[in-house]
């Protein structure tokens, strides 16, 4: 999963749940992923008994921690990025500063 994959879901989720603004959006989705893996049909645990047939267990858990990994780092670097968002826009409404700036600064991401 990628970042910007992790921004058009937060965008979606504000949009969906405008009507709560004290909703926080990554926490919606760190709610539906969980839930996802949860209910996925077939089970997790059935998916990994069947993959250890066919590659060795170490193997299948090197694999298994890199998909972790990225995926954990992709959520990190979004709540990362809200923050400094939310920082940023505290600090406008408390100065002259535009919009322009703020889009300015996060144009990088």
């Amino acid at each position: 999963m990628n970042f910007f994959l992790l921004s058009i879901q937060v965008h979606w989720c504000k949009v969906i749940f405008a009507d709560d603004p004290d909703l926080n959006p990554s926490n919606v989705l760190i709610d539906l992923y969980t839930d996802t893996l949860r209910s996925l049909e077939p089970s997790l645990q059935f998916c990994f008994e069947a993959e250890i047939k066919k590659v060795s267990f170490i193997e299948l858990l090197i694999q298994f921690n890199q998909g972790t990994h990225r995926f954990v780092e992709s959520i990190r670097q979004l709540l990362e990025l809200q923050s400094k968002l939310y920082n940023l826009l505290i600090q406008s409404s408390t100065s002259n500063c535009d919009y322009l700036s703020i889009t300015h600064h996060f144009s990088k991401f």
